[in-house]
């Protein structure tokens, strides 16, 4: 499309096809960034009222490129789109560059109805970038089903007392890889901690509590410490006793059938 632009003489035939195009797949692709800033927007407000537990609103807002209505069906955005690359197809001609359509939306974070960009403090824009990122978080464990891994990087440096114990609180939601300067504030985080000292780019130290996990085929992975035993059948078949153990075990539901990379193979668990 950009390429067609920037020809001397833009085809006006082709061109029409590529806006058709765009108004097809633009009208979805707003809609869907519409619904998605909707969710993240009330999990980034419930967010900041964690950390915070300040008064101040925030709402995360879509702006498409383009004039818009929320009310608008697939159908009609898509009209609304080929009459606004119609309208402007020869100014984007003269300046050989596309001027509107999804490339152009923007996203507007305000607090109290004002610009986050133009009227929020260092440690207010600060606040609001670790909200959303536990907003990420919380939206893309409803996504999963389990909870993503999480990468913080030296997001404790500008928070306030208060602030990074609420952070820390949160962090036993699932695993959380952070880079700090300061090693005792992870120390005080409410859950499993492996610390990593790095030096000259180096891993120079580690201290802590980590697991080591086993796949074993599939989607079965366990831990190492969690392990027991693993028996092949052909070979326990013939003992009583370890039978007699094995079903005991079955019954408890510690025992954990393996039948793709390990065939005929099982494992007993704690």
């Amino acid at each position: 499309m950009l390429s067609l632009l920037k020809e001397k003489v833009p085809a006006g035939s082709l061109l029409e096809v590529y806006n058709e195009k765009l108004a097809q797949l633009g009208a979805r692709l707003t809609i869907h960034r519409h619904r998605f800033v909707e969710e993240i927007s009330t999990l980034t407000s419930a967010a900041l009222k964690y950390i915070s537990k300040s008064r101040e609103e925030i709402e995360i807002i879509y702006k498409p490129g383009f004039d818009f209505s929320y009310s608008l069906s697939n159908k009609e955005i898509e009209e609304k789109l080929k009459k606004a690359y119609e309208d402007i197809k020869e100014t984007e001609k003269l300046k050989r560059a596309s001027l509107i359509g999804s490339h152009r939306d923007d996203i507007l974070f305000m607090i109290n109805k004002k610009d986050a960009r133009l009227f929020a403090s260092q440690g207010q824009q600060r606040s609001v970038i670790t909200a959303l990122k536990l907003a990420e978080f919380e939206f893309m464990r409803g996504v999963l089903n389990e909870p993503p891994l999480l990468l913080l990087d030296d997001i404790f440096s500008e928070l306030d007392k208060k602030r990074q114990e609420k952070l820390l609180k949160f962090l036993n939601k699932g695993q959380v890889i952070i880079t700090c300067t300061d090693k005792d504030l992870l120390v005080k985080a409410d859950c499993p901690t492996t610390l990593f000292k790095i030096e000259n780019g180096k891993i120079a130290e580690v201290k802590g509590w980590f697991s080591i996990f086993i796949h074993l085929g599939d989607n079965c992975v366990i831990r190492k410490k969690d392990m027991i035993a693993v028996f092949d059948i052909e070979n326990t078949s013939t003992s009583q006793i370890t039978r007699d153990y094995l079903n005991k075990a079955g019954k408890m539901k510690k025992v954990i059938y393996v039948t793709e990379d390990m065939p005929k193979s099982f494992v007993v668990t704690e």
